[in-house]
């Protein structure tokens, strides 16, 4: 047996290799954590369901600002552990709470690794029943070992986990529907699994839309089937959702799939004209403008707390609703410069600043400032060129994606169904309500799984460059690898 050739040898290497990489990370570097709370409120969340039992220890508020799933993450992990505190611990000093605080962040780090390893051998076991093992092996070393997704396993925010789904929920998608017969209870687990993933992030709420095209795209005008297969899919999706849903309904008396925000996304894409800024933060120029202006109207509260925000947020979701309206009467080429630029800016940038962060407060001292985010900030706090690298590194990627995506839809490859539902899902998403710094992530698996399509594509054709024996495949592949391991190499080591 060769075992350069053994798929499940492979796997495993890749999973030990992806989690060596980023144990050079968590063990020797300081980590984003919770970006001067850029990262929200789930941390906070997860320690009231460990000690209280809870999202919210107010009894008299009903919970429903965030989607559960990530939450639920670290709670689990946090069990798990076992090193949290007992309720009521005194401790001798803030550092010494600040030590307990960073061992359970760590915690998390490593158990985000453990996804990242696990999402990067799926990857390659998906991809080798589509292309080249080659190619399949290069896509999912690349997702599994570059700085970006590596960065993100420190960061106390959703990404990472995420990103897991949206592979892990790919390959179980592409296991489901693989065969000529598809067999109803693999559609039904992909189903559950999406389910799961919405409960983290409810964009994929309307993943069962671009399902049904998948499926007509598969078919073609097979109604019948067609109908039968995503209503499958779906019905698992909702069975797996409907505990949440009913939770919320007993306890607002509303219904509320998973979370209440939507109009708040809606309304931030309907008040200004955005550029394309993936560093930047644009929440802040919408909210401080208008955003709190609004709050303060509509709660009699002349600052903002978090408490007023969660008490208030059927109250505030209203307003956010009819003044989102009235920005689409009154200036409707907002919204619609915002649609293009959403959509726009995620095909073409990423949020490269963070491994710029990360480099900078490696360095004894240094601390991430929260002002570096806001629009017009030209972030000169280092003269590292190791994110300008990355994201020429990203458009690289997105140059060969396109090239895949262009060659699949010629071919008419059935390969491409999958990743090119689940992606333009998550892309549809983000166009109509809101796009902001936070949200890049999203593509980065795409990226590789489209950039390594192509590449076989190339392969398969057996284009050369003269006066050499290799395809120009190969010669890409190469490339495009000690890019990556070399940046790895310069921003983690």
């Amino acid at each position: 047996m060769n075992l350069f050739t053994n798929r499940v040898f492979l796997a495993t290497a890749l999973f030990v290799g992806t989690l060596v990489a980023g144990s050079l990370s968590i063990t020797k570097n300081h980590q984003l954590e919770m970006m001067d709370d850029m990262a929200e409120d789930y941390f906070y969340l997860a320690g009231n369901l460990y000690f209280f039992g809870k999202f919210y220890p107010n009894d008299t508020v009903p919970f429903v600002k965030r989607p559960p799933g990530y939450t639920f993450f670290i709670y689990s992990v946090l069990k798990v552990w076992g090193g949290m505190p007992e309720v009521g611990t005194v401790f001798k000093s803030a550092q010494e709470a600040d030590r307990v605080n960073k061992r359970s962040y760590k915690a998390v780090y490593w158990a985000q690794l453990l996804l990242l390893a696990i999402s990067a051998a799926a990857l390659f076991l998906w991809l080798a029943n589509h292309i080249r093992l080659r190619y399949a092996l290069i896509a999912a070393i690349l997702y599994g070992t570059n700085p970006y997704m590596i960065i993100l396993c420190g960061l106390l925010h959703y990404e990472l986990v995420h990103a897991f789904c949206l592979v892990m929920g790919c390959f179980l998608l592409d296991w489901a529907i693989r065969e000529p017969e598809i067999t109803w209870w693999k559609l039904a687990i992909a189903g559950v699994f999406w389910g799961l993933a919405t409960l983290l992030r409810p964009i994929s709420l309307l993943l069962p839309g671009f399902v049904l095209l998948l499926f007509v795209a598969k078919y073609y005008w097979q109604w019948k089937l067609i109908l039968k297969l995503t209503g499958i899919f779906t019905l698992a999706m909702i069975l797996t959702i409907a505990p949440y849903t009913y939770r919320n309904y007993a306890i607002t008396g509303r219904f509320i799939p998973v979370n209440a925000q939507g109009y708040m996304a809606i309304w931030g894409s309907t008040v200004l004209k955005f550029e394309r800024t993936p560093n930047h933060y644009k929440w802040w120029a919408v909210w401080y403008s208008e955003g709190l202006p609004l709050f303060q109207k509509i709660t009699n509260q002349a600052e903002f707390t978090y408490h007023s925000r969660v008490a208030n947020i059927f109250l505030m979701e209203e307003k956010f609703k009819e003044a989102a309206i009235e920005n689409l009467k009154e200036k409707p080429g907002v919204y619609l410069s915002n649609i293009f630029t959403n959509f726009l800016t995620l095909q073409l940038d990423i949020n490269s600043v963070y491994i710029k962060i990360y480099q900078f407060i490696q360095k004894r001292g240094n601390k991430f400032q929260k002002h570096w985010f806001a629009i017009g900030d030209k972030q000169e706090f280092s003269d590292s060129k190791a994110a300008d690298s990355f994201g020429f590194f990203s458009a690289l990627m997105a140059l060969l994606s396109l090239g895949g995506i262009v060659l699949g839809i010629r071919n008419k490859d059935n390969f491409l169904l999958v990743p090119g539902a689940v992606y333009l899902c998550v892309c549809f998403a983000h166009t109509i309500t809101y796009m902001d710094m936070m949200y890049y992530y999203m593509k980065v698996p795409f990226l590789f799984i489209f950039s390594a399509f192509f590449l076989h594509k190339l392969d398969i054709m057996k284009i050369q460059v003269p006066n050499l024996k290799w395809n120009i495949s190969t010669i890409i592949m190469g490339i495009v690898l000690l890019y990556s391991l070399k940046l790895t190499a310069e921003i983690i080591m």
